[in-house]
């Protein structure tokens, strides 16, 4: 998910509402694996916060072979698919 928004506050909740859902990979893009009703839950918590006349929030879905297909260059880090217990 990315965004562009206009309003400090409404840009640090959205953030927030993010964060609780996924992981942050650059200051307005968020990378959050969620299924159908996840996803129906965090639209909902956004369309509250969102002020449709001057800000954008954008979903792009990708599917598990184009995520595995996915390059990076730099810092970034890429989202462990799979976690793992160390004991």
């Amino acid at each position: 998910m990315a965004y562009d928004v206009s309003h400090d506050g409404a840009r640090a909740r959205i953030a927030a509402v993010l964060s609780s859902w996924g992981d942050r990979i650059q200051r307005s893009v968020f990378e959050c694996q969620l299924d159908a009703d996840e996803l129906g839950e965090v639209m909902g918590c956004l369309e509250e916060l969102v002020d449709p006349t001057c800000d954008v929030v954008q979903v792009f879905r990708q599917c598990a072979g184009c995520c595995a297909e996915r390059r990076e260059i730099g810092q970034a880090i890429g989202v462990q698919q799979d976690p793992y217990w160390i004991i």
